[in-house]
């Protein structure tokens, strides 16, 4: 019976310590558009600058990150074969952080990402395998947090040169 207990306890263990496997989202192969909503960020800039510099600035801001905003992808069979390697390489580059899984499955990605002085929370839900939306919060110590959502949309199977 001890025998016994132990071998469950070290299973146990052992499945609790081992390293999460990053699954890869339910999506459909192809084109992609992402498009981030920056307007939480360059309402928190604004609310902390004089309200007589606030129209100018937002224009400017909206400006900037008008072009920023919206990024393409391709996805592949290799793209979604690697998913695990890629977000491990994506996140877990600077060794001053630590890159956390908190969930992983095919319809949902919970990660954060513990530096000094910050956290980065990561949520993408997969609403179905042509749309999924992500919510990135950045909580600084001594300041704000920030937030960007962002909408992930299947254009077609078929993507373009050069992507």
């Amino acid at each position: 019976m001890k025998k016994l207990l132990l071998c469950t306890l070290i299973c146990f263990a052992s499945s609790v310590f081992a390293e999460t496997k990053i699954m890869p989202p339910d999506m459909a192969l192809g084109h992609w558009i992402t498009t981030a909503d920056m307007s939480k960020i360059i309402e928190q800039t604004l609310a902390k600058m004089p309200e007589d510099s606030r129209a100018m600035i937002r224009s400017m801001m909206e400006e900037k990150m008008k072009g920023s905003s919206t990024t393409e992808q391709c996805i592949t069979e290799d793209t979604l074969n690697n998913f695990d390697q890629q977000i491990k390489e994506t996140f877990s580059n600077d060794t001053d952080c630590e890159f956390n899984i908190i969930e992983s499955s095919s319809k949902k990605f919970m990660s954060a990402i513990e530096c000094p002085g910050s956290v980065i929370q990561i949520k993408m839900i997969v609403i179905n395998d042509k749309r999924n939306e992500t919510t990135v919060v950045n909580n600084v110590v001594g300041q704000d947090k920030t937030e960007i959502t962002s909408v992930s949309e299947w254009q077609s199977s078929i993507c373009p040169a050069g992507l």
